[in-house]
């Protein structure tokens, strides 16, 4: 059996998947939401699925990308191991590995003193909520999506803490990859095959210039602007660096997608040999960035038809988008398949009518799931 959990993690993503290989248990653990997750909602599973050992294995930890909705749990799971360490005592969790692009990695090195006061900043104004603090200190204006911008920067900081966690712990770093993780590229894992479709290259490339270009020119202002995600499309620096990926496991299919955008994912899966105009169902589609518009486009919806899609939002943002929605029942049709989402909060009322509205239409057949207001994940299971 594999299951896929997605948590409560609020307005970001926290995912564990378990599966067996060669009669182990594997386990995963993707992704630790903001503040308040990992004490509410994974660490009480965690300590559930440890039970009466002294220790769980986690065979695989991840973030996807640094952003204050997907990074802080994790985080702060890993300063407490580092002061159990420190404090000799046993762990409760054993992480055989971890992947995670810091973002000194997905800007190919370089000085982040330039940065450093924004960031700091950022962080600060993020703790007590005065998420206006870095616009008037920097005057950069992150639009409509202010909030997202300025957490976004203050995870610069959290990705730092968190690498040096990681080596404090002596966890094994993007391995056996072994390098920062890019797409296209693949490689087998405890029975898993997984086919990295992003972040891309040239996609990093771009970034790596860019940012060169704002320290360059010495302007605060437009390294602090490297964050916005208004538009159209999504141009966030750290979404567009998301670690998204094709696993297969005893014939099934999952696609995580973190916050890469759905563009980035086919012209990820076209990289790595995959035919763009043969859709390739899979059994479980993690949607990207909460099910934000600006992530999704007709190419993808198409390429990758999915038995579950799972949605990880609470209304914050906006998401998931009202356009989303709509997109979804449009493209996919008459097909048979369930929407799974996290929470079922009032922000979302909008989107949730809408989606009732496209699931009345003649010939829909597609269902919607809600986790249970009991539990604090909910599980999509392949038999």
């Amino acid at each position: 059996m594999i299951v896929l959990e997605a948590f409560n993690a609020k307005h970001g993503d926290s995912l564990l998947l378990r599966y067996e290989h060669n009669g182990e248990r594997r386990l995963w653990m993707i992704d630790g939401g903001p503040r308040g997750v990992l004490k509410n909602s994974l660490q009480p599973r965690l300590d559930d699925l440890r039970g009466e050992d002294e220790s769980l294995r986690i065979d695989l930890a991840m973030v996807s990308h640094i952003d204050d909705d997907h990074i802080a749990g994790m985080v702060q799971l890993s300063r407490e191991l580092v002061r159990l360490k420190d404090r000799g005592k046993t762990l409760p969790l054993d992480i055989r590995r971890f992947w995670h692009n810091g973002f000194r990695e997905v800007i190919g090195g370089g000085d982040l003193s330039a940065i450093a006061p924004a960031a700091s900043s950022a962080q600060l104004a993020a703790s007590s909520d005065d998420l206006g603090a870095i616009e008037r200190q920097f005057g950069v204006d992150f639009g409509d999506n202010k909030v997202a911008g300025q957490l976004v920067l203050a995870s610069v900081n959290q990705g730092i803490e968190l690498l040096a966690n990681i080596k404090s712990l002596r966890i094994p770093l993007n391995e056996p990859i072994g390098r920062r993780i890019e797409a296209p590229g693949s490689i087998e894992l405890d029975g898993a095959s997984i086919t990295f479709l992003g972040p891309l290259k040239h996609r990093l490339d771009a970034l790596k210039q860019a940012w060169a270009d704002a320290v360059a020119a010495g302007d605060t202002t437009r390294l602090v602007g490297l964050f916005r995600e208004d538009g159209e499309l999504d141009e966030s620096i750290p979404n567009l660096s998301s670690i998204s990926m094709m696993v297969e496991i005893d014939g099934r299919k999952l696609l995580l997608t973190g916050d890469a955008r759905g563009d980035d994912i086919v012209d990820g899966w076209t990289a790595a040999g995959g035919d763009e105009r043969t859709p390739f169902p899979v059994d479980i589609l993690k949607m990207p960035h909460h099910g934000s518009d600006r992530n999704i486009s007709e190419r993808f919806l198409k390429l990758f038809p999915a038995d579950h899609y799972v949605i990880s939002a609470d209304g914050k943002h906006d998401n998931p988008d009202i356009g989303t929605v709509r997109a979804m029942a449009e493209t996919l049709g008459d097909r048979e398949y369930t929407v799974h989402l996290t929470n079922r909060t009032p922000a979302m009322r909008r989107s949730l009518d809408a989606l009732e509205e496209e699931r009345a239409k003649p010939g829909r057949r597609f269902k919607v799931r809600f986790r249970d207001d009991d539990s604090s994940f909910l599980a999509v299971e392949l038999t």
